[in-house]
């Protein structure tokens, strides 16, 4: 506990939310209700997700304090979702983007589609994280033959359920564009709403899933009208800036999916391949 003291005593702005964690200790059925967000997850049943959810374990880490390690090997991977606070992503002892929180980490582990951690991924300050065991995964699976099907069959196609998919990946490698996908933001947004003009989601690539949205300049002159598979913005993904004078606002009900630069550099990380093909793109 002196050594927790000394840390919150360095990082002043961190002791109300490290007050609020011992009132009110983020367990329970908090955890499905996050499990319920993530894309991964979206379409599962909700007792495959109250199983998974049962062996899931809450953490908070300090300042500093690694989550994951570059090159490690774990005996029992995990999955991650940043609940609170800031997360950095270094490469080489190079800090190379942003974990928000909302985000996911560690899918591709996770699905067995590497062995060693690819990247270090560090609190910046103090952070709370939902931790998925990939051995709680496999027995919920086996638990929920129907989920199972689902998951087999996404890795297989390479993409996620929805049956849009960002324009910049269709010449992507399966598995690149898959994850990709998953480390979207899905958001519901409703009619009119002015949420899309908000940071950070105006300086982001937004795919449209279901409905309408319209662009609109300073003016409020409608430009154009986007619908399912329709993307906005995709340029800030290359660090081309975003659109100028112009902004979304849905004409009906909507979904999107929201895709930050932080968030394609984290998977572009494991796959440096694809840098060329998406420059291109």
């Amino acid at each position: 506990w002196e050594m927790l003291d000394e840390v919150i005593k360095k990082h002043p702005s961190d002791r109300e939310r490290f007050e609020q964690i011992k009132l009110e200790p983020p367990v329970g059925r908090a955890k499905g209700s996050k499990l319920r967000n993530v894309e991964l997850f979206r379409f599962c049943s909700q007792a495959f997700l109250e199983l998974l959810a049962a062996a899931c374990v809450m953490k908070t880490y300090l300042p500093g304090q690694s989550v994951v390690v570059e090159g490690d090997e774990e005996e029992d991977v995990r999955m991650f979702v940043l609940v609170g606070g800031v997360l950095s992503v270094e490469l080489g002892g190079q800090q190379i983007g942003t974990v928000l929180h909302g985000s996911t980490f560690g899918e591709r582990a996770f699905l067995g589609q590497a062995r060693r951690r690819t990247v270090t991924i560090a609190s910046r300050e103090l952070s709370t994280l939902l931790e998925i065991p990939q051995s709680a995964f496999a027995a919920a699976l086996e638990s929920f033959p129907e989920d199972e099907q689902r998951f087999r069959q996404g890795l297989g196609q390479g993409i996620s359920t929805s049956k849009v998919m960002w324009p910049f990946l269709r010449k992507s490698e399966a598995r690149f564009a898959f994850l990709v996908d998953l480390n979207a933001e899905y958001l519901c947004i409703d009619e009119g709403s002015l949420e899309l003009r908000e940071d950070p989601k105006c300086n982001a690539a937004i795919l449209v899933v279901n409905g309408e949205v319209a662009v609109v300049n300073d003016d409020g002159e409608e430009l154009e009208v986007l619908t399912a598979g329709d993307s906005f913005n995709e340029q800030v993904l290359l660090s081309a800036g975003v659109r100028s004078g112009e902004h979304l606002v849905p004409k009906t009900d909507c979904e999107v999916k929201r895709l930050s630069r932080d968030h394609l550099i984290k998977v572009l990380s494991e796959f440096p391949d694809e840098t060329e093909p998406l420059n291109e793109a």
